[in-house]
């Protein structure tokens, strides 16, 4: 055979009478000492681990098929916050356009694990650590999108929930001392701030007469300006870290659902 050497697969069969240094270093290089009696072998050998070697790529791939770094998980819980928990080609679509390794299904199913990791506690949980922050997100959302399903489904009657607030008692006396009290503001409690957060929710941003009429109709002191300020500085708080928040605590879980409606405008 005059051929000393050829190519198949990526490995070089080589004639063992003619192998240089170099060669014999090659580890894609497979030696004979006649090239003729073996050829038929060394061919069908070949094939054999190229096949494997092809076969065990492709496992490869499928085992990371699905899988999530932490900021794709990042990315997931930030797309649901907007787009919700039934949205899935959108999400797929916005957030994970060139994630060839996650399908809608993948978003989903990953979705539905954040949100079963987020109700067990820490200790029976398994895999990577997921923060504690980022499952605190999923809850407020998946709970807000719950909600948001019922209401748009019209499966129950939604009904507003007014928070009792106590009336401004009457102020006997001459016109100026009623309007050096009604010039005077008066903090907001905590179930005010509910009361508006949950009307908010109902009505949308930006309809203060109609949040002010369902949920303050007997608190004179709140008119329609207070209850739109109270508002942004809400938004402006749930945006702070908390070391630099003032005034009378709000709960973080308020908070979030507070940026969650001013996300969505």
């Amino acid at each position: 055979m005059d051929v000393q050497t050829f190519q198949l697969h990526g490995y070089t069969i080589i004639d063992n009478s003619k192998r240089s240094e170099s060669d014999r270093n090659s580890k894609q290089s497979l030696y004979c000492g006649t090239m003729e009696p073996y050829a038929t072998t060394l061919v069908h050998l070949i094939e054999k681990l190229s096949t494997e070697r092809s076969a065990s790529s492709s496992s490869s791939l499928r085992r990371t098929k699905g899988s999530f770094s932490m900021a794709e998980l990042e990315e997931l819980v930030y797309a649901v916050e907007y787009f919700g928990t039934r949205r899935w080609f959108e999400v797929k679509g916005k957030a994970f356009k060139d994630a060839n390794h996650l399908s809608h299904i993948n978003l989903k199913d990953k979705w539905e694990t954040l949100v079963h990791t987020a109700t067990i506690p820490p200790q029976q949980r398994r895999g990577d650590p997921v923060p504690q922050m980022l499952l605190d997100k999923v809850l407020v959302a998946d709970a807000f999108w719950s909600q948001h399903r019922v209401k748009l489904h019209g499966r129950h009657q939604v009904r507003s929930v007014l928070v009792p607030i106590p009336s401004t008692q009457k102020q006997e006396g001459p016109s100026n001392q009623k309007t050096r009290q009604r010039r005077t503001r008066r903090p907001f409690s905590v179930a005010e701030a509910e009361a508006l957060v949950h009307t908010i929710e109902l009505v949308g941003i930006g309809r203060w007469q109609e949040v002010k009429r369902r949920a303050f109709s007997d608190a004179d002191h709140r008119t329609p300006v207070d209850l739109k300020d109270k508002w942004n500085t809400l938004v402006h708080t749930a945006r702070i870290p908390p070391e630099r928040r003032r005034g009378e605590p709000i709960p973080q879980e308020l908070l979030d659902r507070v940026l969650i409606v001013h996300t969505l405008g």
